[in-house]
């Protein structure tokens, strides 16, 4: 039978009528906080963010899971239908507010504050006083990458929750209490939803079974994996099935995972397994960001609490264990597949983040326990900590109170903003337009046709991951694109359209217009029979 950690037993007493409000409280605070350093940003310049909208267009017309705006009604067969469902009331509404990022950012401001709120109650549950669960949530739930997240229509924060209740609601949580709120079924919708909205949610499949198994419930284990299943196998099969509806040049953009991966990994092993180590180092780096965020007064003091962390994280795995299996078992999973994922982004990191904090605070708590009877360096001990989680909140709010986490996005608005400018100024109401990464935000801001430019190819050759000419050249023909918005001055078109314009001559393409970002507008003319090799 598992027992209370011993550690986990609270610092300073229960958890009053004042501590039973505080997870409701840091959630209003958070939510404040978030809401006063909102700033405005157009949907879709992100790529995801406009591909769950449109998503969530079709639905909310009752035309099924599809990609609206995109030529040929293709399936929606990569993303998830959750937070496409969760988005279809802004359409609902009226146009204008679902392509407006502000409502659809407080929906994701609600989700984040309701997600720190769910683990504060899961840490108090456990026996954590309401102070030290306090200055632990913040500490956890403060940090930029987390509410970078909040400021355009990303699933991130929806799936944090619903992994979030997930923990709280697995069997023998809250310090090995039972209660009506922790039985497996429980659990096993908290995963279905948190995997119909990422499909990296499998990860908490894998953790709920093995956390199972190693308290001895064979039962409960065994709920979870048959239950999960239920979520898992509909899922994966319709994904597959509706990929084979879509053209092959579009597929590695638009259609399932194992579709593109699988054979692109088989292409060259040797390729992808450098890529491997080297996401594993690139993932160590994130966490320590992540947790250690740059902005420090002191110059190199990062560099010293960067050890710190490191040695907090050791001392509180085995009391994170103790805690809940599962606030180990699903971490290491979900980092597991970014390690195997070809694809680096800081943004994959946010659901490992608040367990990793959880993790080095469950090891300062410990070394703070530890020290019972030795009153001057318990409280030395208990101080340090208490600062250290502090500055962390500290640093975090001058970092979102100053809106460095959105430069990126800033960057892509004005890009954005021209572009939308262009096409609305020189193409036709029925063209169809290309663009590698803004394509759905095209539609959500122009109404024309769009779709995606380039392939998704992270294991070719360097400079090969957009697509060799040839390659472009045909997606560009599959999804009969006849304009084409160049990003990023060219890197990924530039070769593509010297080619189309040295093998079917200068009319194949003229440009319509250039702006700052850089990138220009390009009407195509693929005539029939002209092809480049790939």
């Amino acid at each position: 039978m598992h027992r209370p950690d011993p550690e986990a037993s609270p610092v300073q007493g229960g958890h009053g009528t004042g501590g039973s409000r505080l997870p409701l409280v840091l959630a209003l605070a958070l939510a404040l906080a978030a809401t006063a350093t909102w700033r405005p940003l157009p949907t879709g310049i992100w790529h995801d963010d406009g591909v769950y909208l449109l998503i969530g267009k079709a639905l909310a017309a009752g035309e099924g899971l599809v990609y609206a705006g995109v030529p040929g009604d293709l399936p929606a067969a990569k993303f998830p239908p959750l937070y496409p469902l969760v988005l279809t009331p802004f359409w609902l509404i009226g146009d204008d507010l679902a392509a407006g990022s502000g409502w659809v950012a407080a929906l994701n401001v609600l989700f984040m504050s309701a997600a720190a709120a769910v683990f504060c109650r899961f840490l108090m549950r456990s026996g954590w006083s309401a102070a030290t669960a306090g200055v632990t949530t913040l500490a956890a739930w403060s940090s930029p990458v987390l509410w970078r997240l909040t400021a355009i229509p990303l699933s991130e924060p929806l799936f944090l929750l619903l992994v979030w209740l997930g923990v709280a609601t697995f069997p023998g949580a809250e310090g090995g209490q039972e209660s009506r709120t922790t039985r497996p079924w429980w659990f096993v919708l908290a995963f279905g939803a948190a995997y119909l909205t990422r499909t990296a949610g499998v990860a908490l499949l894998g953790a709920g079974v093995v956390a199972a198994l190693a308290r001895k419930r064979l039962r409960d284990g065994g709920t979870i994996l048959v239950g999960g299943l239920l979520f898992v196998v509909p899922w994966a099969w319709w994904s597959a099935s509706a990929t084979a509806s879509i053209p092959e040049p579009l597929r590695d953009i638009l259609g399932s995972y194992g579709d593109w991966l699988g054979p692109q990994i088989l292409a060259d092993p040797a390729r992808y397994a450098g890529i491997a180590a080297g996401n594993a180092w690139q993932l160590a780096i994130g966490l320590y960001e992540g947790l250690v965020p740059a902005g420090y007064a002191l110059p190199g003091l990062p560099w010293i609490l960067g050890p710190l962390v490191g040695l907090a994280l050791v001392r509180g795995l085995p009391g994170t264990w103790r805690l809940s299996p599962i606030c180990v078992l699903y971490p290491l999973g979900h980092l597991a597949l970014l390690v195997l994922w070809p694809y680096r982004s800081v943004r994959l990191l946010a659901p490992a983040l608040p367990f990793v904090a959880l993790m080095a605070a469950v090891g300062l708590r410990a070394v703070v326990l530890s020290l019972a009877g030795r009153s001057r360096a318990r409280g030395a001990a208990l101080v340090l900590a208490t600062a250290l989680g502090l500055q962390l909140v500290a640093v975090s709010a001058w970092t979102l109170a100053s809106g460095r986490h959105l430069a990126g996005y800033e960057v892509r608005a004005r890009t954005l903003v021209r572009a939308v400018e262009a096409i609305e100024a020189t193409t036709p109401r029925s063209a169809v337009v290309g663009a590698p990464e803004l394509w759905a935000a095209l539609h959500l801001h122009t109404g024309r046709l769009a779709a995606p430019s380039a392939r998704f190819l992270p294991l070719a050759p360097p400079g090969q991951a957009g697509g060799t000419p040839g390659q472009q050249v045909e997606l560009w023909r599959a999804a009969g694109l006849d304009h084409l918005l160049v990003e990023h001055g060219g890197n990924v078109h530039g070769p593509a359209l010297d080619a189309l314009e040295a093998e079917c001559g200068a009319e194949a393409i003229r440009v319509l217009a250039s702006f700052p970002g850089p990138g220009y507008l390009v009407r195509l003319n693929l005539p029939t029979g002209c092809d480049i090799s790939p």
